[in-house]
This record gives structure tokens, C-alpha cells and sequence, in this order.
């Protein structure tokens, strides 16, 4: 997940200090959707268990407005491989980028096996195989093969949005962004009032939303929305966002049981205005070099590693894994150890902060460090 540019071409100044050629922006970013992505999986209990309601709002706030996280990390791929400072050849760009993914998925998607093997999953390397090649049990891992078929196609959507001429480049970016959210919008619309979700057709053939978020990134980076105007209409449109999401997800599946739409969604309008929101946000603040931005610099640069193993950390916590927090040393830790103000951020702290020691941990060791490129 480097985060190296060229200065030129760029809105935003040049960062300084001991990291000029870092967007700071960027990293801290990076570092806030890894902490959002742990924080949805750490308290994702709570949204499907309605015997406590008071735990149940405090976990359906903590993940309502953490769900920014990965589409976020998607907008920071495209606001880096988007941008047109170099020229991007397809073999090389291949041969860089593919690697510090496939060989993460295949490692980690082992080590994920074995844990279900020491679930009580029948140890069998066909079957292996085929729910690597088919994605099946993926977990959180799901994003690799995301991110895969992105970089498939990075190439050829840089011919489509990335030329001589930035006006005209800009100008084709965001007609395609207001098209496509006006069009993803008017499905979920459909949704709401016919509950039954839009055909797969309708939705897949048109381009995957992730591949609206690899635009938009490259878009806000590129864009001259001024810091004044960013810092004013951001904060109120990602908490519309988020508010919109927390109520409705109430009101349709809590309320009215219903399965549609699905609110917790990276694909709806709600959680696209979320992260549109919080990138231009940041985006729009000025940084300095310091010892806080230099911090956040070396996580950022270990989010990749945080993203793979904070799963393992939380299985150890639900006593999924290894004999401490089973009710053998001490009871599972979850949102609902204790009071769920204190018991949810604590949980969400303490797994990243363990999932960092172990990425830091196997940074160290030469002949692991491929594990967390």
C-alpha cells in the first residue's frame, strides 16, 4: 500500500519534512478506514442480536458510521494508480502490483483454513483449492479478489479518464460518477418501494461500484473544490449520510423486518455520500510534518498487514480461537463484555492495536515479511 507520487499535476501542495513525497492526506485516510473496518467486524454481533437493544444502538452507530472504511481504501487506490504523473505500461504495472496480492490471498487464505480446520473442518487440500479459486469462505479476505480484478482493469480505465488534457479528463470523470450514482440511486429507490432487490443484470453490467469509488478517488484528488468549501459542506454530508443509514436500516429491517433493501451496503447513495464526504475532508485540511504525522505515516504504511490478521486477533477474543477467551482463562471479549460505551471502542483499540504488533512483529522477520508486503 505505498503511497509514493510524483509532485506534479496535483491541487493539493506537496507534503515536507522527512516525507516529501508522501500525500499526507492519504495515510491518515489509510489509517482511519482500517481502523473503521475493525470496528464493523468487532461489534458486527450486535446488529443481528436484538435481545439488548441498548447494546444493539450502540453497535448500529459504531457501524453505521465506520462503513466509509473500504470504500475509502478503494478511493485511495484510484487517487494513486489513476493518477497520470507517469506512464503506466500494463506488463510492468502487472508484475508490480498483482504479486503483493495474489501471494497475500493464497498465504493467508491458508492460514484462515487451518483456523477452520481447528474448528473442526476436515483437513483436505482440494478442498482448499476450491474455495480459494472460487472465493468461498473468504471472509474479510473478499477484498483481495476485489482489489485483483481492479488492477485488472487499471490500466484501461486510465486510457478512459487519464490523457493530456485535465479539463476534459476531469469533465469525463464526473459525468461518469453523477451518472452512475443517479443510476445506482434510482435502483435503490426501486428497492425501497418494491423490496425486492434489482436484477443482477441491471446492476453488474453497467461497471461494479467499486469501480465508481477507484474513480472517485482519482476525481477528489484531482479536483479544485476549494479547502474552504470542503471543510464547510463535508462534516454535514457525511453525517446525512450516516444518519440516513442508521435510521433506515432501522425502520426496514428492525421495524418491518424486511430484507430490502439492504442498507448496509457499500453500494447504497447513503454510505457513496459517507465517503465522498470524509475523503473531501480530509483532503481539505493542512498538514504538517511532526511526530503525529510521521506515526501515522508507519501505521498507514501497515494497514495492508492490520487488514490481513485483525480477524485472527478477533476469533482469539471470541474464544473461536485458542483456549484464553473460551470461558477456559477468561470469558470471550465482545461489545457486550460490559458496559457497550466503554466495552465496543475498547475492543475495536485493543484489536488493532494487536493486529499492528503482529504486522510490526512480522515486518521484522525477513523471511516472513511477504505475509504483509
Amino acid at each position: 500500500m505505498a503511497n509514493n507520487v510524483a509532485l506534479q499535476d496535483f491541487p493539493e501542495p506537496p507534503s515536507v519534512g522527512r516525507h516529501p513525497q508522501r500525500i499526507y492526506y492519504l495515510d491518515v485516510l489509510r489509517v482511519l478506514s482500517i481502523f473503521g473496518v475493525i470496528a464493523m467486524h468487532a461489534v458486527d454481533i450486535s446488529r443481528t442480536d436484538l435481545s439488548d437493544m441498548r447494546t444493539w444502538w450502540i453497535g448500529h452507530a459504531l457501524i453505521t458510521f465506520s462503513y466509509f472504511g473500504v470504500p475509502v481504501l478503494v478511493m485511495i487506490s484510484g487517487a494513486i494508480l489513476l493518477s497520470p504523473e507517469k506512464r503506466l505500461d500494463v506488463i510492468p504495472f502487472y508484475k508490480k502490483r498483482l504479486p503483493k496480492i495474489a501471494i497475500p490471498l493464497i498465504a493467508w487464505s491458508f492460514i484462515y483454513y487451518i483456523r477452520d480446520v481447528l474448528d473442526g473442518v476436515t483437513f483436505w487440500l482440494p478442498t482448499f483449492f476450491k474455495r480459494l479459486l472460487t472465493g468461498s469462505w473468504a471472509g474479510h479476505l473478499w477484498f483481495l479478489y476485489m482489489m485483483i480484478c481492479i488492477y485488472f482493469m487499471t490500466p484501461f480505465i486510465r486510457k478512459m479518464f487519464v490523457g493530456d488534457g485535465k479539463n476534459e479528463d476531469m469533465r469525463l470523470a464526473k459525468t461518469f460518477l453523477i451518472l452512475y450514482f443517479l443510476y445506482n440511486a434510482f435502483l435503490f429507490l426501486v428497492e425501497m418501494a418494491y423490496q425486492s432487490h434489482p436484477s443482477y443484470y441491471m446492476r453488474e453490467a453497467l461497471f461494479s461500484f467499486y469501480m465508481f469509488y477507484f474513480v472517485l478517488g482519482y476525481y477528489i484528488r484531482r479536483s479544485d473544490i476549494p479547502k474552504s468549501i470542503g471543510l464547510m459542506l463535508s462534516p454535514p454530508l457525511f453525517f446525512i449520510g450516516g444518519i440516513l443509514t442508521f435510521w433506515s436500516y432501522y425502520q426496514y429491517s428492525i421495524v418491518l423486518r424486511s430484507r430490502w433493501p439492504a442498507f448496509f451496503d457499500f453500494g447504497t447513495p447513503f454510505v457513496m455520500l459517507m465517503a465522498f464526504a470524509i475523503f473531501l475532508f480530509f483532503k481539505s485540511l493542512t498538514y504538517r510534518d511532526s511526530r503525529f504525522m510521521r506515526a501515522v505515516i508507519y501505521v498507514s504504511k501497515m494497514s495492508y498487514g492490520i487488514y490481513l490478521c485483525h480477524m485472527l486477533v478477533l476469533d482469539v477474543f471470541s474464544g473461536q480461537l485458542l483456549p484464553i477467551f473460551d470461558g477456559t482463562l477468561l470469558p470471550p471479549f465482545s461489545i457486550r463484555s460490559f458496559e457497550p460505551l466503554l466495552s465496543g471502542p475498547l475492543l475495536i483499540v485493543v484489536t488493532f492495536a494487536i493486529s499492528l504488533l503482529i504486522t510490526m512483529g512480522l515486518h521484522r522477520v525477513r523471511w516472513l515479511r511477504w505475509l504483509v508486503p
